[in-house]
C-alpha cells in the first residue's frame, strides 16, 4: 500500500460544509478522490455552481454567483480559483468516477436499444 493511501486511511477526515441534499449524496461519492478537506469543499462548490440555476454565466465568478470584476476578489471566488487552478486533484479520476456512476445507474446506463446518434 502506498504511503499516501495509508495516511488517508489512518487520518480521520475533517468534515466539510454540506452541499444541498440531493447534490451532497452525489458529491460524497467523489470524496475518496480528494485527500484534503479544502479540496472536497472546493469540489462541492464547483459542482453546485455548475448545476444549480444562476443569474450569471458559468464563469468563475458566475459559479460563485458574484459580480464579475469586484466579486472576483471575494474569498469564495478566490477559494474556487485555487481549487480549479492550484489544487492537486486529478480530473481524469473525477471523470472516470463520474462515468462509472452513470453506467451503474439504471436510468443513465447505456442500453442495447440505444445507439449513437439517437
Amino acid at each position: 500500500m502506498r504511503t499516501e493511501e495509508a495516511e488517508k486511511k489512518m487520518t480521520k477526515r475533517i468534515e466539510v460544509a454540506r452541499a444541498p441534499a440531493p447534490l451532497e449524496e452525489y458529491v460524497r461519492q467523489f470524496d475518496p478522490l480528494f485527500g484534503k478537506s479544502n479540496q472536497r469543499e472546493g469540489f462541492r462548490h464547483y459542482v453546485e455552481g455548475l448545476l444549480l440555476p444562476s443569474e450569471r454565466h458559468k464563469t468563475l465568478t458566475g459559479l460563485v454567483n458574484t459580480e464579475p470584476v469586484v466579486g472576483a476578489q471575494l474569498p469564495r471566488a478566490q477559494t474556487l480559483q485555487w481549487f480549479l487552478s492550484e489544487s492537486d486533484w486529478d480530473e481524469r479520476k473525477v471523470q472516470a468516477e463520474r462515468l462509472k456512476l452513470l453506467r451503474e445507474d439504471p436510468t443513465t446506463a447505456p442500453t442495447a436499444e440505444a445507439s449513437p446518434g439517437d
